[in-house]
């Protein structure tokens, strides 16, 4: 196998593991913070807004940046939203944090690193297949 596209699975299948465990403990330490249920309810809503709202907005400027930079830049805003989270207990930097986090939901991982992998897996298996 091509190591770019071993590379590619490996970190595929590490960040949806991280994804899956996220979406299980995001309630849980929203709870364990005392915010009520409907705060929590509104945090997942934020959640799925920003799929939605990053995959139309920034997909759409992938080609004028690069591939390379876009996945930076998503990479920053997950870093940056990681850190609000753990550094602050109020909600005013919860909730922009969590808009600009790249969590899932579901744990299926349907963000914006999905649509540039679906883009870059092909090349490397059609490189395989002109090899045979």
């Amino acid at each position: 196998m091509n190591r770019d596209l071993y590379l590619i699975f490996v970190a595929k299948g590490l960040r949806t593991f991280a994804f899956g465990l996220v979406s299980v403990l995001l309630p849980l330490y929203l709870a364990a913070l005392s915010y009520p249920v409907l705060y929590v309810t509104l945090s997942i809503f934020l959640i799925v807004l920003e799929n939605v709202t990053l995959n139309l907005f920034l997909a759409s400027y992938k080609a004028h940046m690069g591939r390379r930079w876009f996945l930076i830049l998503y990479s920053l805003l997950m870093v940056s939203s990681g850190a609000a989270l753990e550094l602050s207990r109020s909600l005013y930097v919860i909730a922009p944090a969590l808009f600009l986090s790249g969590m899932s939901t579901t744990g299926t991982k349907t963000d914006l690193f999905q649509s540039v992998e679906v883009s870059v897996v092909p090349r490397p298996a059609l490189s395989l297949c002109h090899r045979v």
